[in-house]
C-alpha cells in the first residue's frame, strides 16, 4: 500500500512549511515511526514520521516551501510496489539523493572561494603561489615551479627557493617536487577550522535577535531582592506537590508574579505593531528555554487566570516537548512578556534582549548567598539579580522602574499572591 507524506498543519495560523532536511535517502528503506523529513515553521523545525515500514520516494525539494497538506513524498510498502509505482509516474519531481547531495558539497569544497587562497594536499587543486621575482627568475632561467619546494608562507615560493632549484639543477641533484602539506584553508590570515551554515532554528535566531536590536530602542534595569521568601515558597511547594509528582520550579512562582504585576502595568504588557501600541487583554508569558538546536521561547498562554500548580504543570509540558522535539508552532504564538532565567547555569546577571514584537523581557539570575547590611549589621542574604530590558520608545524608565519595583515586592513578600 502507498501512503503518502504530506506537510501537516501544526497550528491555527500555519500555510506552509520548508523541507529542511530528508532524513533518509530516495528508495531508502524504513521502518514505521521511524523520522524521514524535518521541515521547517517560521519558528520552529518539526520530524515526521514515516506512517508504514517500506520504501521513500521523495517528491519535495529540500529549501522549498510547500503548502499545508501538500505532498511531498510518498512511502511504498515493498521494493515491487516502489518500482511499480515509479513506473507509473510520467513525470516524477527531480530528488536530490543522499549521494548526489554528498558529491556537491565535495565538489564546493574543492573549490576555491574568490579572494581566498587554498591549498590542498596529496596533489588535489594545488594552487601554486609564488612571488613576482620568484615567477620571473623561473621563466628565464627555464624552471618549472611545480618542481620547486617552496618555503615562504603557505608554502610561497620565493627567490631563494628557484635559486636553490636551480643550484640542485647544475650539480646533478634530481629535483623530485616534495608532497604539498595538508594546509587549512585560511582567511585573513587565520586557519578557517570549520564552515558552519547558518540555517534552520540558528537562521531563525539570528534574523529574530537582528531584528529585536534594530527596531527597539533597548535600556535595561537592574535590581537586587531579597530571594529568601521565594526560596521558602519554592520548598514548600516542592512538599506540597510530591505526592502528585509535580516539580516545583522558581520560574512557576515568577511567571504568577508576573502576571499579577503586568494585570497592574499593562503597558509592559504590549506590543509594537507599526506606529501604533497594542495593549493585550490577554496574559501569555513566553518562558525561554535552551533546546539542542538552540534558544526557544514557548508560552504559558493565560498565566493570570492559572493556579500555581497549573503553571508548573504547564511548564513540565512544554520542557517536555521541547526536549522531545514535538513543540507545536501555537505553543511558542502568542506570547505577551517574555521571562529569562539563567540561574541555572551560575549567571548572576545579564542583559536580556526583547522578543520582538513583544517590548520587555525580564532577566533573572542565581539566588546567592551574600553579606548583606541589614539595621546596621552585617549578615548573610540571600539574594537574586533581576534585569529589565524595555522599548524605551513606547516604555518611559521610570514605569519601567516602578515595574520592577513591585516584582521585587512580590519576590520578598510572595504570599501576596493569595490576596
Amino acid at each position: 500500500m502507498i501512503k503518502e507524506l504530506r506537510i501537516p498543519n501544526l497550528g491555527l495560523t500555519m500555510e506552509k512549511a520548508k523541507i529542511l532536511e530528508w532524513v533518509k535517502p530516495e528508495g531508502g528503506e524504513v521502518r514505521e515511526e521511524e523520522v524521514v523529513l524535518v521541515i521547517e515553521t517560521d519558528k520552529l523545525s518539526y520530524e515526521i514520521p514515516s506512517p508504514q515500514k517500506g520504501f521513500l520516494h521523495i517528491l519535495g525539494q529540500k529549501g522549498q516551501d510547500y503548502p499545508v497538506n501538500g505532498v511531498v513524498g510518498w512511502i511504498a510498502g515493498d521494493r515491487k510496489e516502489y518500482e511499480s509505482r515509479l513506473g507509473e509516474e510520467k513525470a516524477p519531481s527531480p530528488v536530490k539523493t543522499a549521494e548526489s547531495a554528498e558529491e556537491k558539497e565535495v565538489e564546493k569544497k574543492q573549490e576555491a572561494p574568490e579572494g581566498k587562497e587554498i591549498l590542498w594536499g596529496k596533489g588535489k587543486h594545488k594552487k601554486l603561489i609564488a612571488s613576482p621575482l620568484a615567477r620571473k627568475m623561473a621563466r628565464k632561467r627555464g624552471i618549472d615551479l611545480t618542481m620547486v619546494q617552496g618555503t615562504g608562507p603557505k608554502g610561497r615560493i620565493t627567490k631563494e627557493d628557484v635559486l636553490k632549484t636551480l643550484d640542485m639543477k647544475k650539480e646533478g641533484v634530481a629535483v623530485v617536487p616534495k608532497p604539498a602539506p595538508e594546509l587549512k584553508e585560511t582567511k585573513d590570515l587565520k586557519a578557517v577550522k570549520e564552515v558552519v551554515p547558518i540555517q534552520g532554528r540558528r537562521a531563525i535566531i539570528f534574523k529574530h535577535m537582528r531584528q529585536s536590536l534594530q527596531e527597539a530602542a533597548q535600556m535595561t534595569h537592574t535590581m537586587e531582592v531579597d530571594a529568601s521568601e521565594l526560596v521558602r515558597l519554592r520548598k514548600a511547594m516542592l512538599k506540597r506537590f510530591e505526592e502528585e509528582e509535580i516539580r516545583g520550579s522558581y520560574n512557576a512562582i515568577l511567571v504568577q508574579i508576573l502576571a499579577r504585576v503586568l494585570q497592574k502595568y499593562p503597558g509592559l504588557n504590549s506590543s509594537v505593531d507599526g506606529n501604533q501600541l497594542i495593549l493585550w487583554e490577554s496574559i501569555h508569558i513566553g518562558l525561554a528555554m535552551d533546546a539542542e538546536e538552540g534558544l526557544i521561547v514557548p508560552v504559558i498562554r493565560n498565566a493570570d487566570q492559572k493556579s500555581l500548580k497549573t503553571v508548573q504543570v504547564d511548564i513540565d509540558g512544554l520542557i517536555e516537548r521541547v526536549k522531545t522535539k514535538k513543540l507545536m508552532p501555537d505553543d511558542i504564538k502568542g506570547g505577551t512578556f517574555t521571562l529569562s532565567s539563567l540561574g541555572y547555569l551560575d549567571i548572576e546577571a545579564f542583559t536580556p534582549i526583547i522578543n520582538p514584537p513583544e517590548v520587555a523581557i525580564l532577566g533573572v539570575g542565581k539566588i546567592l548567598e551574600k553579606p548583606v547590611v541589614l539595621d546596621g549589621e552585617i549578615r548573610v542574604g540571600t539574594r537574586m539579580m533581576l534585569s529589565l530590558t524595555f522599548d524605551h520608545r513606547v516604555i518611559d524608565g521610570a514605569d519601567a522602574a516602578r515595574f520592577l519595583r513591585e516584582v521585587k515586592r512580590y519576590i520578598e513578600e510572595p504570599y501576596l499572591l493569595q490576596g
